[in-house]
């Protein structure tokens, strides 16, 4: 049988979810309609899309708050509240890898050079031909790094006495006896293998 997961069909209700950030990732993920939302989760999910976006423009949480601060008119603790339902929804931001960032902003700059060459705007133009050499730091040579390929590494040999860690050897002659009954046990099974 057949099931429509259409949104206009959903029978999710808030309820199935606990927290802010399931409803919100709920929502994103298409599993439940914005209509049925509520004014207030449609305005912190706002508020937490535009946290991130001043994130990534910032790199600090504390610039983050007093912008969010100044901006919604809250106190620091729901600003701080807001950025850690941000994590929730959006991951951690700040620890994502540069290269995912360096892309991120090499796709902004490809998108802003096509509405800057649209428009006709010589000065966005030439700013995004600045940032992107500043991106891709092609204003500055490539160190020269020294060759290794000839490099001989040295054996370190970290040598442990049984005493150091604890375990009692044994001496030279329980040494030789277990030799011998090993060594007489392994006689006795190839006789008995060739009877």
């Amino acid at each position: 049988m057949k099931q429509d997961l259409s949104l206009k069909e959903s029978k999710v209700s808030i309820k199935d979810f606990t927290t802010d950030a399931e409803i919100i990732l709920a929502y994103l993920e298409g599993r439940y309609p914005r209509e049925k939302l509520g004014s207030k989760m449609i305005e912190k999910l706002d508020r937490i899309t535009q946290a991130k976006s001043w994130l990534l423009e910032h790199k600090f949480q504390s610039k983050v708050v007093e912008l969010m601060m100044n901006t919604y008119g809250y106190s620091d603790a729901t600003a701080y509240r807001d950025l850690k339902l941000m994590s929730r929804v959006f991951g951690p931001i700040m620890q994502v890898h540069k290269d995912l960032k360096r892309a991120i902003a090499d796709r902004m700059i490809e998108e802003t050079w096509q509405n800057a060459v649209e428009a006709k705007d010589r000065k966005t133009q030439a700013n995004l031909i600045k940032h992107y050499i500043q991106l891709h730091q092609l204003d500055k040579e490539d160190p020269e790094l020294p060759d290794v390929s000839d490099f001989e590494f040295h054996n370190i040999i970290v040598a442990v006495l049984p005493e150091q860690v604890g375990q009692n050897p044994p001496s030279e002659e329980e040494l030789s006896e277990r030799l011998s009954a090993w060594w007489d046990s392994q006689g006795e099974e190839v006789n008995a293998e060739e009877v």
